[in-house]
């Protein structure tokens, strides 16, 4: 009879007595999993500190050489200022105005900077298309770079303004002078070649 109740407890209750097996495989897989995960990280917490050693002193490296980029230009910047203004001071006397306005009208160009706007208070832009300021310019430089000469004359060779319209506006007034300061800058270099090739 003890072995009948045996076997229909056992039947009647296989499910807890099935557990206890089943939950014990499951507590031992768990300990495994977790002490297998934390030997993991530990092993990757160590190979990053160890990947950060050896990245460190390329990193110092890296940011030594940045600064001193940065030093280098600092000492590019002054440099370019300075020849700028070296180029400036040699070139200086080749962008002046007219020379023959009168009395107080030079001054109106003082300190201008390219593209101004050029007043007409005292008629400087009336002026300009005047023979002896604008044309005179032209005749000034040709004289200045003689013997060299022009094939049918400076007037067909340099570029220049004919004739005049109506009041030149600003913008015409800094066209024309730029084909001016242009044209005389290279006859003058070419003019200088020619002198020193005459020596």
């Amino acid at each position: 009879m003890a072995a009948k109740i045996d076997a229909q407890l056992l039947k009647k209750h296989h499910f807890w007595f099935l557990f206890i097996p089943i939950g014990f495989f499951f507590m031992l897989a768990w300990f495994g999993i977790l002490s297998e995960v934390d030997d993991e990280v530990s092993a990757t917490i160590l190979k990053n500190d160890n990947e950060k050693k050896k990245v460190a002193p390329v990193k110092a490296q890296a940011k030594k050489t940045i600064d001193e980029y940065k030093e280098q230009l600092k000492v590019l910047d002054k440099q370019r200022d300075s020849m700028c203004r070296q180029g400036w001071a040699e070139q200086k006397k080749l962008f002046v105005w007219p020379a023959g306005y009168k009395g107080e009208q030079p001054k109106v160009f003082t300190n201008l900077k390219f593209g101004d706007n050029i007043a007409n208070k005292q008629a400087e832009r009336n002026q300009f298309p005047n023979k002896d300021i604008y044309k005179a310019e032209y005749e000034t430089l040709v004289k200045s770079v003689q013997p060299m000469q022009f094939k049918d004359g400076w007037e067909k060779v340099l570029r220049h303004v004919g004739s005049w319209g109506p009041i030149p506006t600003s913008e015409d007034m800094w066209l024309a002078m730029e084909d001016l300061w242009v044209e005389r800058s290279v006859l003058l270099a070419i003019n200088q070649i020619n002198v020193n090739a005459s020596k």
